[in-house]
Formats: structure tokens, sequence, C-alpha cells
């Protein structure tokens, strides 16, 4: 443990980025690509924006009812730093996401074509599920929230942005942790002075447990439920479609909106939880910000 930390301790401490240049042949594009380890030395200004948030979920994954929301509106970033996300419309965000971005590599040519490459530890606090979201899982005990600890990559080219992000999640007690996998691909649609709009493709994986935990049914929850033994295996959980968008009311103001629809897949979709609910999942997100 004492290494892990030296370690970490030095790649914060002393490692630097640089920078290799091309232009030995003035008739070729100059390119210049970037490698650094530990956290960026440029001064980037810090972006913050804190407010509420309301929203429509499903009662709980898989369910075909839902319930309004009202939660925290957070977005901290400072590029080449880290981030600090509130939840979103995507089931597979948590209730917070934060990334530290300590290994980055970068590529730009004289063109304006520029790639941008980040990885690090990863905090993600994933909701749980009570027992009394819905009557449907009577018997079949609450999940606790938890806080999981992980890696994310991020991948920037241009108008695109990839985030691919992993991390463990406790789903029972007596269990070992649950790991939930989560695909993020967006695209930067528009963008002026006051508007953005994306798109995005999302999508999860989860291990045995991860499914097990909130999709099977083992025979202790089966004695007190209506749900017959269902062994759940892990895989791909869902696949998922959104929209979002960002309006500058004023230079201090932010409005957020946020849709999106997910289908359950796999063990997941097959379970009985989900038969008395859909397997389609609509979530809707509105919230209004003030920026620093």
């Amino acid at each position: 443990m004492k290494s892990q930390l030296f370690l970490m301790a030095f790649m914060v401490g002393t490692a630097y980025p640089v920078w290799a240049e091309d232009n030995a042949n003035p008739a070729r594009v100059s390119r210049e690509i970037y490698v650094g380890m530990g956290l960026s030395p440029d001064d980037q200004p810090l972006h913050l924006e804190l407010g509420l948030s309301l929203g429509v979920i499903p009662a709980y994954e898989g369910g075909d009812g839902y319930s309004a929301i009202g939660s925290a509106l957070f977005n901290i970033t400072q590029p080449g730093v880290y981030f600090i996300h509130s939840a979103s419309v995507n089931p597979n965000d948590g209730l917070f996401s934060a990334g530290l971005r300590l290994v980055d590599f970068g590529y730009r040519d004289s063109n304006g074509h520029e790639v941008k490459v980040n990885l690090g530890p990863y905090l993600r606090l994933h909701p749980g599920r009570d027992e009394g979201d819905d009557d449907v899982l009577n018997g079949l005990g609450d999940i606790d929230a938890s806080i999981g600890l992980g890696l994310f990559l991020d991948v920037e080219v241009g108008d695109w942005m990839l985030q691919l992000a992993a991390a463990p999640h406790e789903v029972d007690k007596s269990a070992d942790d649950g790991l939930l996998v989560s695909l993020d691909i967006r695209y930067r649609a528009f963008s002026n002075h006051k508007w953005t709009f994306d798109t995005g493709l999302a999508s999860s994986w989860g291990n045995d447990k991860y499914i097990q935990g909130y999709f099977g049914v083992n025979p202790v929850q089966s004695a007190a439920s209506e749900y017959a033994v269902y062994d759940a295996r892990g895989g791909l959980k869902d696949i998922g479609i959104y929209v979002q968008s960002s309006y500058a009311y004023t230079p201090d103001w932010m409005w957020h909106t946020q849709i999106g629809y997910w289908e359950l897949q796999g063990d997941a979709a097959d379970s009985p939880i989900v038969a008395t609910g859909s397997t389609g999942q609509l979530r809707a997100l509105i919230g209004l910000a003030y920026k620093f």
C-alpha cells in the first residue's frame, strides 16, 4: 500500500508533459504530440456551475412506473486536471461521478485536427435501490447506495467524445462487489455563444454479481416474494440514446435539459422483475444553474 501511495505522489508531483514538434520539413504539415503523467502544470481556468434540477425517472430500473426527482445540479471542471458531474439521465452515471486526469496524450496539426486522451481514477456514487420504491420489489430487500472507485478513459476527437468508465459497487453485503462498466459516445451537433446541443449513445456491462444483485432472484428473495429463483448472469445490461442541450439565459445563468431512452438487454431484460414492468426506460431532466 505504501509503495502505491509513493507511486501516486511521484506521478502527481514530478511528472510533466512533453511536446514533440515535427517542423523539419516546411512543406509538410507541422504536428505536435503531447504526453504527460501527473496533474497538468498549465494554469487552466476553473469551470463551475451550481444549481437545481427536476426530472422524471423510472421508479426502479426495469419498472413501468415513474417518479419525480429533485437534485442538486453541479458541474465542476478544470481542463487537464479533474471533473465532477452531477446526476444525468444516463442511469449508469450514478448520483455523481468524478475523475482525476493523471495520464494525458494529445496530438494536433496545423490544420486544426486534434486528438485528446485522458486516463485516471474514477469515482461514482450509485444510488442503489429501495424495496419500497415499488410494490413489485416487495420481498427483494434493499440495495444500499455505494461509492465505487475505478478507472476512466476519455477520448476527444473534434466534436466527438468517448468515455469508458468502470467502478465496483456493493450489491449484496454477503457477496463480492458487483462491477459496472459504462460506455458513452457523444457528438456536439451544434454550438454557439448561447446554445449547445449534444446527441449521444450509451451502454453498460455488468458482471455476474451486479446483474444478479439488481435483476436476479436468490432463494431467500424467492421465499419472501412472488418470484421464482432466477439466476441472472453478467453481460450487456442496456443500450440507450439521449440528447442534451444548454442555453445561456444570461452570461451567468444556464438552462440544461436532457432526455434519453434506455432498453435493457440480456439477462437483465429477461428478469421476472422486469417482466412485470418494462425493458424500456425513458428519462428526462431540466435544471437551472449559476455559472461562477
